[in-house]
């Protein structure tokens, strides 16, 4: 059944204009509604096209991002209510939409056979976006605050999903960026290990050598452990001890 339900509300009155000292406000709404569902495609192919390194030509003539998991997924909507404008969108596949989707989005990427056991109450978080002009990191954070929402009204524990990581950047050197990112990872906030995936494409960085002490990781440099704000703020979310969101978080990183 469709449905669509504000999960986090505005904290401005209703009917009151927001004044540009104060910025936008925004409600997180909770959605399977097929024309809202529609509307967030529209968003992640407006954000994902114009961001260097990915590429939609199959999505060129609908200017949508969708594929088949949208249909079974519950998303995570946030609204600008000064202008009604969609600026940000996150999507759950929660187990039973995870059944029906004949599995996990992260099993075309991952080997996901450690997750059998956790089944029953994993929730796979993916396809993130904001708006342009909207990233200063309040909307991802509403999204997280969102989730945390999401797994206490619905009873499960743990979340998983991938984050993008470009190979590197412009006068970076090649691998160096993916590198920094798994080396931080592994390092400060690595699954246990009974709960590790492993991608079937791996890239390595095998053109800098790994280092496998934090203290070494520390030194990184800015570029070489710089993660995209939807995989930073997972991580600030992950509280005081490593490798753990709520007790439960199980980065996917390759």
């Amino acid at each position: 059944m469709s449905i669509a339900s504000v999960l986090i509300p505005s904290d401005k009155p209703h009917g009151v204009a927001t004044g540009s000292s104060t910025g936008p406000r925004y409600s997180l709404l909770l959605s399977t509604d097929p024309s809202m569902v529609e509307a967030a495609q529209r968003l992640r192919y407006d954000v994902f096209s114009t961001t260097p390194g990915f590429a939609l030509p199959a999505a060129a003539d609908t200017r949508r991002d969708g594929d088949r998991f949208d249909e079974y997924c519950d998303h995570l909507l946030v609204r600008d209510d000064d202008t009604g404008e969609l600026v940000g969108c996150y999507r759950m596949l929660a187990p039973a939409g995870a059944i029906a989707a004949g599995g996990l989005y992260t099993a075309t990427e991952f080997d996901v056979c450690a997750f059998d056991p956790l089944r029953p109450s994993l929730v796979e978080m993916g396809r993130a976006v904001v708006r342009e002009g909207h990233r200063n990191g309040g909307v991802v954070l509403l999204m997280w605050a969102g989730i945390l929402a999401y797994l206490d009204r619905y009873g499960y524990d743990y979340v998983t999903g991938c984050v993008s990581v470009p190979i590197g950047g412009d006068g970076e050197t090649p691998g160096s960026r993916l590198r920094g990112v798994r080396d931080f990872i592994l390092n400060r906030h690595a699954a246990p290990p009974q709960c590790q995936v492993y991608p079937y494409r791996p890239r390595s960085g095998r053109e800098v050598p790994r280092r496998h002490s934090p203290s070494a990781t520390a030194s990184s440099s800015p570029a070489d452990a710089r993660l995209p704000e939807t995989g930073r703020a997972g991580l600030r979310g992950a509280g005081a001890r490593p490798g753990l969101w709520r007790g439960r978080l199980l980065p996917a990183t390759g």
